[in-house]
């Protein structure tokens, strides 16, 4: 009798123990994230981002963010002048993600982007006012990345991007990612 009682008594601890596993909240499906950005072209334009997106599952979810950027090239051409652009893009898109484990995914982005590009020409005549020009256009944006989820909340990701706003951009970023 009393070995039967033990056995049902281990048996009762395991089946809680398992029982109060299954039932541990996942982390939600909205998460924020920050990046630092590279563009690969010769606009010599460097800086960061921010953003928020929603997964619906493990292999759809949308993201939007921001990118704040500012390149500067001295004594273009040996003309005396030199050029600082200020350029902020918004984005919106799509995200398919393929997990290869819980916590690691490669993904492909698609969607919209706006910039808003403004340049300063500042020569020895003109400073420190120079000659500014802004433009604004809209685009396609593509992208490739991969997420490193380091715990349930805090993760790694880095990216390309290719985005035509204006003209042909291409940029890498990484960053860290926050669920919720």
């Amino acid at each position: 009798m009393k070995i039967a009682t033990t056995t049902l008594a281990i048996m009762a601890a395991l089946c809680l123990s398992a029982y109060g596993q299954a039932r541990r909240p996942q982390p939600s499906h909205f998460y924020v994230y920050g990046e630092y950005n590279y563009f690969t072209d010769s606009s010599k334009l460097r800086g960061g981002g921010i953003g928020l997106g929603w997964n619906f599952n493990r292999y759809v979810g949308l993201q939007a963010g921001g990118q704040f950027l500012n390149g500067n090239v001295q004594n273009i051409g040996n003309s005396g002048f030199d050029r600082n652009d200020n350029t902020t893009i918004f984005y919106g898109e799509a995200k398919l993600s393929l997990p290869l484990t819980d916590s690691f995914s490669f993904y492909g982005t698609a969607g919209l982007a706006n910039a808003e590009t403004d340049v300063i020409f500042i020569s020895p005549s003109t400073y420190p006012n120079g000659i500014s020009a802004s433009q604004n256009a809209t685009g396609y944006r593509l992208g490739v990345g991969a997420e490193y989820w380091i715990t349930r909340h805090v993760g790694l990701r880095a990216n390309w991007h290719q985005q035509n706003v204006g003209g042909v951009l291409s940029d890498v970023g990484a960053g860290l990612s926050f669920r919720f």
